[in-house]
């Protein structure tokens, strides 16, 4: 049995919208994480199944906590002689 053409197109748009859920699904493991989600969202539509596994599986990596940055003190006003 031949498949319409537009049957096709529809069963790769519906495997392109999934692959790009799944790379945001690895985006979000990876910033749960404490990892680059831009980078692993990238990684996630080159080589979505594996990529999966791989992020599931690292660590977590610890927090980096920054101090606020110092604020100068505010300038005296301008003195008037």
């Amino acid at each position: 049995m031949r498949m319409r053409w537009r049957s096709r197109y529809r069963l790769t748009a519906y495997g392109v919208a999934l692959w790009v859920v799944l790379a945001i699904g690895i985006a979000g493991i990876a910033y749960t994480k404490n990892r680059d989600p831009g980078r692993w969202f990238i990684l996630g539509l080159l080589f979505c199944p594996p990529i999966v596994f791989l992020v599931g599986f690292l660590p977590a990596l610890p927090k980096i906590e920054t101090k606020p940055p110092q604020t100068l003190p505010p300038m005296p006003p301008p003195r008037v002689d």
